[in-house]
Order: C-alpha cells, then structure tokens, then sequence
C-alpha cells in the first residue's frame, strides 16, 4: 500500500511517497504538482523492506510531514479559504464547515484539485 504524505509552509510544498513491493522499498518525492522522482532499494526480505519504509515514515512525520489521501490534494486558492473545508473520506465530498457540500474537480496527471463546486443546503432539497 502506498503512503504519501506533504509538507507545506511558508517556504516550500513538497511530497513524499513511500510503499513496499516484495522486497523493494520505493520513494516518490519532489515539489507539489509535479511528479518528483523516485529512489528504488533492494533488501533481503520483505520484513526489512518494511521496516526501513516504517523508520523512514517516522523520520519524515518528526520533521513535520502530514499523511494525506493522495488525490485530494487542496491548492491554494487567494479568494477562497481552503482551511474551511475537509474531504467526506466515504461520499468523497468537499464538506465545508458550515454544511455545505460539493465535489472536487481533480487533474489527473498532477492529482491536484483545479476546481471545487459548492453546493448550498438550498440545492440538496
């Protein structure tokens, strides 16, 4: 299963990917939007593939990385507070706070979102 997992502030976006296939530990990384690059390391089992993938995780999260569902990835947006919204992870639904709902629009090269439609309580009746 992959794991992926961003660190946004002031000075950078970026990504970090990691998953386990056999005995090959794989990690995507680069810039948020584009498709970074991928480092690929052997090991003897699988065990230990694993358990490299598993202190790389936590190395990153000490630096501050947050694990995110990829594809759903919100962009920032000057006319509109994204901090306002979260993702339903059953329906798939952009669900704003204050009870509205809407679907994400998302690039399928990039995974990022490109637009999001609202939907006001007035249009779910």
């Amino acid at each position: 299963m992959k794991r992926y997992f961003e660190f946004v502030d002031d000075a950078s976006s970026k990504f970090w990917e990691t998953w386990v296939e056999d005995t090959t530990l794989s990690v995507r990384f680069g810039k948020i939007g584009t498709n970074g690059q991928t480092t690929v390391k052997e090991f003897p089992d699988t065990g230990a593939a694993e358990q490299a993938r598993d202190k790389a995780i936590a190395e990153k999260t000490r630096k501050g990385y947050v694990e995110v569902t990829p594809n759903t990835t919100t962009t920032t947006n000057p006319e509109k507070d994204w901090d306002d919204f979260f993702v339903d992870s059953e329906t798939g639904l952009v669900i704003e706070l204050d009870d509205h709902e809407g679907e994400l629009i998302i690039d399928s090269e990039t995974g990022l979102v490109t637009e999001v439609s609202i939907e006001d309580e007035s249009s779910r009746e």
